[in-house]
């Protein structure tokens, strides 16, 4: 999708019908064959996060905020345009994030 830098989705399990913590798709609790599986957890909800991203580029404009992503490894810090910079700092951007409980998940 154009003007989508980033998207990243969780989601929320639980084992009462609340949700317990939100976690990546390829986390070990949902993945019944390793030692890390929360039982009778189920997913219940999906969280989804987007860095969107104007474009073109204007002129004047240097982007100096860091992006807190819902992964706790990876936050996105713009940088100088030019010389292999994933995020160039001559773009406005907007961080969305929206919440979505899963309905009749039992």
């Amino acid at each position: 999708m154009s003007g989508v830098e980033n998207l990243q989705v969780q989601v929320g399990i639980d084992g009462d019908m609340e949700v317990e913590r939100y976690i990546d798709p390829d986390h070990d609790a949902i993945n019944s064959t390793t030692a890390g599986t929360i039982l009778g957890a189920q997913i219940i909800a999906v969280r989804l996060w987007m860095l969107m991203r104007a474009d073109p580029p204007e002129a004047g404009f240097t982007d100096t905020l860091t992006y807190t992503t819902p992964d706790a490894d990876f936050n996105i810090t713009p940088c100088a345009p030019g010389g292999g910079c994933p995020y160039p700092s001559d773009h406005r951007r907007l961080a969305v994030s929206k919440t979505i409980l899963l309905r009749n998940t039992r």
